[in-house]
């Protein structure tokens, strides 16, 4: 086989790969490639003329219902993959860079062993220090999501090992910092982890790069931390300083200016699929509905340290918050403050106010499905359902709402409404149901 053939043949795999799954599938090749390819194209991959790109082959595998692994790996006979092929393939940076971009997305969906398979298919003998740091830091990222802690830092400390060499991107160096103050957080060590996110804060300011969507996260994780050592003032001073940066995001040309600068940065670093991300969302309109979200959502954090710190001032602070809904606010920040009136009210036995006040709460949050806001007013009106003895609501209202916190990933919100539930069913004498929760509490510690 002479060198040509041997370098066309990944590109003819892939391509009777294409063709064999479009033709199960009874699609035309112009029906496949609408609407982001023409149909030369796709001919020119199925006959393997050509090796299609790492974007091309990800849509066309979704458009197959396969995954991009599927078709880079080569079949045998009996339909089993090559696995020294495979390994064969895996060497070639391209691919390197897909089997990462594949775990980064099933880490985002919450499939982190899915995640951890596809990493481990990568021989790490051939890789470069930046594909080193980047391959430890979605191996501290899955084992986070699937809480063992210690192989998370211990994967986490050797990405930031080998990010120190001057060849990795700073933004590296931001996602591993970010992500051992997760992991720290995660494991209840706040103070460690807020010496992450501030060495974070000290990289950007120290750098060209000023990515708020990145400054936001950080500064509302930094909130949480404050929150759990107690230090409301400085909780309340993140929180802040997060709100405060949406203030940039306010408008679509606004974001349109943020992201063509943030893809200008990645540009000239040589950070070019960043680049290109940047490019297409400075393209299109940014979410809208996910910006909101995530005011809203900060707003909760910013009235519910305002709650713990103090009771006696919190009632006007959020009545005064209320009457702002008159300056434009959006409904899922008008539902936070809604929200922790009710349940001041609830604090204070005046259960009319409160089940008025958070069923509005409710309203406004449904358009915006699955937030923390949902599930802690749905968790606050099986409360108030209890409390005027209409158990059979109020359990199912629990359920909906420890459920969704738990498919958000708020492991500090959920442990504590387990116990607060446990201890409501106890208080009321429903002794074995509460005996299960408390169970379920013990649990979740444990783990």
């Amino acid at each position: 086989m002479s060198p040509d053939e041997s370098d066309s043949r990944p590109g003819r795999v892939v391509g009777a790969k294409i063709r064999a799954a479009r033709r199960a599938m009874k699609l035309t090749q112009s029906q496949l490639a609408r609407p982001d390819f023409s149909v030369s194209y796709i001919s020119a991959i199925e006959r393997g003329q050509i090796q299609p790109s790492l974007r091309a082959l990800a849509i066309l595998a979704a458009r197959l219902g396969l995954s991009t692994t599927q078709l880079l790996a080569e079949q045998t006979a009996d339909g089993v993959a090559h696995s020294h092929s495979l390994h064969k393939l895996l060497q070639r940076q391209e691919t390197i860079e897909l089997m990462f971009l594949e775990a980064e997305v099933s880490l985002q969906q919450g499939e982190a062993l899915q995640a951890g398979e596809q990493l481990q298919q990568i021989a790490t003998k051939n890789l470069k220090r930046r594909q080193q740091a980047q391959l430890q830091y979605l191996l501290g990222w899955a084992y986070l999501q699937m809480a063992q802690f210690e192989e998370s830092k211990n994967a986490l400390l050797e990405a930031a090992r080998f990010a120190k060499d001057p060849g990795v991107f700073s933004s590296m160096n931001l996602q591993i910092l970010n992500m051992l103050g997760s992991m720290f957080a995660a494991t209840h060590n706040y103070t460690e982890a807020l010496g992450s996110y501030q060495r974070c804060l000290d990289l950007l300011a120290s750098d060209q790069q000023r990515n708020p969507f990145f400054m936001i996260q950080v500064y509302t994780n930094m909130g949480e931390c404050y929150m759990r050592l107690n230090q409301l003032e400085q909780a309340v001073k993140m929180f802040q300083q997060a709100a405060g940066l949406t203030g940039e995001l306010a408008s679509t040309e606004q974001l349109r200016s943020m992201y063509a600068s943030i893809c200008l940065y990645h540009t000239n670093v040589g950070e070019y699929e960043l680049a290109a991300l940047n490019g297409e969302k400075c393209l299109h309109l940014y979410d809208q509905e996910a910006r909101l979200r995530g005011r809203g959502e900060l707003y909760y954090r910013i009235c519910r340290a305002v709650m713990v710190r103090d009771q006696e001032q919190a009632r006007a602070f959020l009545e005064a918050a209320l009457r702002q809904e008159s300056e434009g606010w959006d409904s899922l920040s008008v539902a936070s403050i809604t929200l922790n009136l009710a349940a001041w009210y609830l604090a204070h036995d005046r259960a009319t106010e409160a089940k008025e006040y958070a069923q509005k709460a409710y309203e406004g949050a449904q358009p915006f499905e699955e937030t923390i806001i949902a599930a802690e007013t749905s968790l606050l009106l099986g409360q108030i359902a209890y409390t005027e003895s209409r158990d059979e609501e109020g359990g199912a209202r629990f359920a909906d709402g420890l459920a969704m916190l738990e498919r958000l990933g708020l492991r500090e919100e959920l442990a504590e409404w387990l116990v607060r539930y446990a201890q409501l069913l106890e208080d009321g004498g429903r002794t074995e149901e509460a005996l299960r929760y408390w169970k379920r509490v013990v649990e979740f510690r444990q783990r």
